[in-house]
C-alpha cells in the first residue's frame, strides 16, 4: 500500500521544478507490485493532475472539494468537532478540524476498507483521534467555543482555520471571531501574504481582532478590500489590548479562532474543566492566567486559588490553596526532620553559611530589576513590587 498525500512547492530548492517533485513523488505508486493498492489525494492539483504514473495496481483516490473513490460530502463543523458522510452515505464525526485532517482520515478509511476493518470499527477509532495542541485543537465552556490554532504561522494552515471557522455553526446572534497578528519571517512576500490574509478573514469571520502594528497595515488592506466594515474589526496594540476588547464583545454562543503564532497566549490552562471561565471575563481569567504585562517574573495572582474562589467562594479558594501548599509543606517537613539529624555537624553548617548569601543576592537581583524596571514603567512598578 502507498499513499501520497500532497504535491507542493516546498522542495523546489532541491528538485529544481514541480514536474521533478511529481516524478519522484509518484515513483511510490509507480512502484507497487500489480495485487498492491495506491491512494492519492485528488485535492492536490499537483497530483490530480500528474501525466506521467505508470500504474500496475490499484490507484484510488480520495477527496473533499474534488471527485474521488473516497470523498467527504455534508461536512458540517461545530461543538462537537466536525461530521461528515463518505460518498453521501454513513454519518462520521471526529474532534480533528480543518480539510487536511479530513483528508487524512479519507486516506486512512480506504486503507481499512482494503484490510478488511469493519465500518463501525473505523467511525469509533476516528471519533477517538485527539487533535494536536494548538493545531486546530477546540475548547469549549460555557457556550464559549475556542478553536486555537497559535501554532499554524503560515498561509496555507492559516487558509483552512478560517476555513473551518466560516463554515463553523453558531445560534441566531452569535459571532464568528478571530485573533491574529499575521504572518512573520516571509521576507519580501510578506506585506502580500498578510493582505490575502485580510481579505481571506473578511470573507470568513464576523468580528477580527488584529494584534500588533507589525503587519497592522497590510491586513488592514486586505479587511477593506475584502468588504469587511471598520465596525467588524479591531487594531489592538497588544495582546492584553486585544483581549480586553474580546472581554467586551464575547458572549456565550461565539466561536473565537487563534490564528497564528500565539502559543505562549494559549498556555495549558489551570482547571481542564474550564467550568470557571464566564463569558465578559475570559480575557484574564482564562487564557491570560491573570499574567502581568512588562513585568519580568511569573503572575503573581494564583491561578489555582482563584479558580476555587471562582467555582466554590472562599472554602473553594482555602481548599484550592492547601491542595496546591500541602505536599511541598510536607515534603519540607520531612526534610527538616532528617536534616536535625545533622544539625551539629559541620559540613551541613559550613554548605548553609554559603547558602544564604547566594540566596540573599538572588532576592537583590529580583529586587534590582523592579528598581530598574520601575523607572522605565512606572505604570508597572507598584505591580512589580507587589509581586515580588
Amino acid at each position: 500500500i502507498g499513499i501520497v498525500t500532497a504535491v507542493g512547492e516546498m522542495h523546489l530548492e532541491t528538485f529544481k521544478s514541480i514536474e521533478n517533485i511529481q516524478d519522484t513523488k509518484f515513483e511510490l505508486i509507480n512502484s507497487l507490485p500489480a495485487n498492491g493498492l495506491g491512494i492519492v489525494n485528488n485535492d492536490s492539483e499537483f497530483i490530480r493532475n500528474y501525466k506521467g504514473a505508470i500504474i500496475r495496481s490499484k490507484l484510488l483516490r480520495y477527496a473533499v472539494e474534488n471527485e474521488g473513490d473516497y470523498k467527504a460530502t455534508d461536512v458540517q463543523y461545530g461543538a462537537n468537532g466536525v461530521s461528515f458522510r463518505l460518498n453521501g452515505e454513513g454519518q462520521y464525526n471526529s474532534r480533528l478540524l480543518g480539510t487536511g485532517n479530513l483528508l487524512n482520515i479519507l486516506a486512512s478509511i480506504a486503507v481499512a476498507d482494503h484490510l478488511e476493518v469493519p465500518a463501525h470499527k473505523q467511525c469509533n477509532a476516528i471519533a477517538r483521534l485527539q487533535p494536536v495542541e494548538h493545531r486546530l485543537s477546540m475548547k469549549v465552556a460555557n457556550g464559549i467555543t475556542v478553536l486555537d490554532d497559535a501554532y499554524n504561522s503560515n498561509p496555507q494552515g492559516a487558509k483552512m482555520g478560517l476555513e473551518v471557522l466560516k463554515n463553523f455553526v453558531v445560534g441566531e446572534g452569535n459571532r464568528r471571531i478571530v485573533i491574529t497578528p499575521g504572518f512573520v519571517e516571509m521576507g519580501t512576500r510578506q506585506a502580500q501574504a498578510n493582505k490575502e490574509l485580510g481579505r481571506t478573514i473578511a470573507t470568513s469571520c464576523d468580528y477580527a481582532i488584529i494584534v500588533n502594528a507589525v503587519n497592522r497595515d497590510a491586513i488592514k488592506s486586505g479587511l477593506d478590500e475584502g468588504g469587511l466594515p471598520a465596525e467588524k474589526y479591531f487594531l489592538a496594540d497588544s495582546l492584553n489590548h486585544a483581549h480586553a476588547q474580546l472581554a467586551h464583545i464575547l458572549r456565550a454562543g461565539d466561536v473565537v479562532l487563534y490564528e497564528n503564532d500565539l502559543p505562549y497566549l494559549l498556555s495549558t490552562p489551570a482547571n481542564d474543566t474550564f467550568s470557571w471561565v464566564r463569558p465578559g471575563r475570559v480575557a484574564w481569567e482564562w487564557w491570560n492566567a491573570w499574567g502581568l504585562q512588562h513585568v519580568a517574573f511569573t503572575p503573581g495572582v494564583n491561578t489555582a486559588t482563584y479558580v476555587g474562589f471562582t467555582t466554590a467562594g472562599l472554602p473553594g479558594a482555602v481548599v484550592a490553596s492547601l491542595g496546591l501548599i500541602t505536599p511541598s509543606f510536607l515534603i519540607i517537613l520531612i526534610i527538616a526532620r532528617v536534616l536535625a539529624k545533622f544539625r551539629d555537624s559541620k559540613l551541613v553548617n559550613d554548605i548553609f553559611s554559603g547558602l544564604r548569601p547566594a540566596s540573599t543576592g538572588l532576592i537583590a537581583a529580583a529586587g534590582f530589576s523592579v528598581v530598574v524596571l520601575s523607572l522605565v514603567d512606572q505604570t508597572a512598578s507598584g505591580l512589580g513590587m507587589i509581586q515580588w
